[in-house]
């Protein structure tokens, strides 16, 4: 016996008032995808499958939807993806983001996925069950025979690439030789020179070769590049702080740990003094986190059982054309802004102001003088919207939002609108007139055939054709636009007007904090005043330096 889903041919939609969602439909089979929790980079959504036939059984469904705007799913509870493949991933649009991340623990990157129900023996699995109406081969019985078998049940937890997070595009090094200069020839490098900041992928690349990577991206980004180049930190461990996302009641970071040694370190633990932020931390998801007393602004990580192994350094997959890869382990931590007040997140309060490799004090760049260069040298853009085909209506539903997306929108750019005067115009309206197409009371409109439109404040703009039926047939456009850098600003973003569908690992995203209230402490120095620039020890082939990643990046718990 077969069963498909079909459009019923006789069925009318009864027309009313005009609502914001459409009418709940029911039907023989009915699918409802519900977004539990919705986070800067990652949201927890619940599949349920219900089957309302009186007579009607169907056995080992199998579910697929296409993603309209790149979101992966990390982990799933209830159900899994018939295909998982680590080497899909890197090629996909997540791929493009995500460049440091570990895709081997990635369920599934397609773009079309096949999901299926978990067999009953899974159910009380810790990892993929514990989850009502799981798990039952995908079988679902008429509800009269019995209700509770009349309904499937899965939570898949999806990074959305779109609702990226927003700090720095570049990352912040560790001083020049914060380890020791050892026996740095100084007549080639300056041992006293800032760092030059690098790009996200040279996170990943040996130390030694990273001066060209510097010199271009310095060089893309009109930075000044000195005669005499930094020398390098000559650090055998490196840790990347990542700023993950900062909404109103918490914040994100990723940790990850580099080891750059031909050996490996055992039982390696990390520890960070997060200043007044401390308190407010609640979970990490693929390390073990302890709290330090008495002031519990400190947390120790170390590896789960079997993962405690810090692997060294091996060679690429051609060793004479591949760089080095280091031992590495990373995860998410969540924190909670609950009864501490004032923090700014991206302004320096997200990083650690101590930090402990194997209990050694590790070497933290001197972040605001960082964050302050690169703001200096930031310039504006102008973005010709559609590219070369200009302001017209489209070839299809997504032209321009998958256009926005290619894009990282700042303060101080603007977009550029090329059209016909005597044909069309273009209106930047609200939200609800952007649904609507409605083009009666814009907030500005424009005619000229050449428009710029500047770019002044953080959030969501709404375009959209002043020609009505240009924009029935999807000559509209949003373009978020990302906090300001200097951090002066808190406005975040919403969601795009047509939200797409999106984890579960052993805990959710923002997992309730441990047991035991917080404390308030007193205000603290910022890390610039609390720590010293470089900070090498007698064993400084081993010390661990900071580094502190500021880019734009997207990060899902695992």
């Amino acid at each position: 016996m077969q069963v498909c889903c079909k459009r019923n041919p006789k069925f009318k939609v009864k027309t009313g008032p005009k609502t914001k969602f459409a009418p709940r439909r029911y039907g023989d089979l009915n699918i409802v995808y519900d977004v539990l929790q919705s986070f800067g980079s990652n949201y927890l959504a619940q599949v349920t499958i219900d089957n309302d036939s009186p007579l009607g059984r169907l056995d080992r469904w199998n579910l697929t939807w296409e993603w309209m705007r790149g979101e992966i799913i990390n982990t799933m509870r209830g159900a899994y993806t018939h295909k998982r493949d680590p080497s899909e991933c890197l090629n996909s649009k997540a791929g493009q983001y995500y460049k440091d991340l570990d895709f081997s623990q990635v369920m599934n990157c397609q773009k079309k996925q096949d999901i299926s129900d978990l067999p009953p023996e899974r159910k009380e699995d810790n990892v993929t069950g514990k989850l009502p109406y799981c798990c039952k081969n995908g079988t679902l019985l008429p509800p009269i025979m019995d209700p509770w078998k009349a309904r499937s049940m899965f939570q898949p937890q999806d990074v959305a690439v779109s609702f990226s997070a927003y700090y720095n595009n570049s990352a912040v090094p560790c001083n020049t030789c914060a380890c020791g200069c050892n026996d740095i020839d100084t007549d080639t490098c300056n041992a006293d020179c800032n760092p030059l900041l690098l790009p996200p992928d040279a996170l990943l690349v040996p130390f030694k070769n990273r001066t060209l990577k510097a010199k271009a991206w310095a060089k893309q980004n009109h930075m000044p590049i000195p005669k005499k180049l930094p020398c390098p930190d000559n650090c055998g461990v490196s840790i990347n702080w990542h700023v993950n996302t900062d909404y109103r009641d918490g914040w994100t970071a990723r940790l990850t740990v580099f080891n750059w040694r031909d050996f490996a370190f055992e039982d390696w633990f990390v520890a960070v003094d997060m200043g007044k932020a401390g308190p407010g931390y609640e979970n990490v998801y693929s390390f073990n986190g302890t709290r330090v007393p008495p002031n519990n602004r400190t947390v120790m990580f170390q590896g789960l059982p079997g993962l405690n192994y810090l692997v060294g350094q091996v060679n690429g997959t051609n060793p004479l054309r591949d760089p080095a890869v280091p031992g590495k382990q990373q995860s998410v931590i969540s924190f909670t802004k609950k009864n501490i007040h004032g923090l700014n997140i991206p302004g320096g309060d997200g990083f650690p102001t101590k930090v402990f490799f194997n209990g050694e004090e590790c070497a933290l760049p001197n972040i605001s003088q960082r964050r302050a260069q690169d703001i200096g040298v930031a310039y504006a853009r102008e973005f010709a919207v559609g590219g070369a085909k200009g302001w017209t209506v489209p070839s299809g539903a997504q032209v321009y939002s998958q256009w926005a997306e290619q894009s990282r929108f700042q303060i101080g750019d603007s977009l550029l609108f090329v059209y016909q005067p005597n044909q069309d115009s273009v209106l930047q309206v609200t939200r609800d007139a952007y649904d609507s197409c409605n083009t009666d009371a814009p907030t500005a409109k424009f005619a000229d055939g050449k428009t710029s439109f500047a770019l002044t404040h953080s959030g969501p703009y709404y375009f959209i054709s002043g020609n009505k039926n240009n924009c029935q047939k999807n000559e509209k456009l949003v373009v978020i636009v990302m906090a300001d850098r200097n951090g002066n600003t808190t406005a975040s973003s919403p969601p795009l007007p047509s939200p797409a569908p999106a984890p579960s690992v052993e805990s959710p995203p923002s997992p309730p904090p441990m047991t035991g209230p917080f404390e308030t402490p007193a205000p603290t120095p910022t890390p610039t005043q609390e720590t010293p620039n470089s900070a090498a020890s007698p064993s400084s082939s081993f010390v661990a330096a900071l580094l502190v990643a500021a880019f734009a990046s997207t990060l899902f718990l695992h």
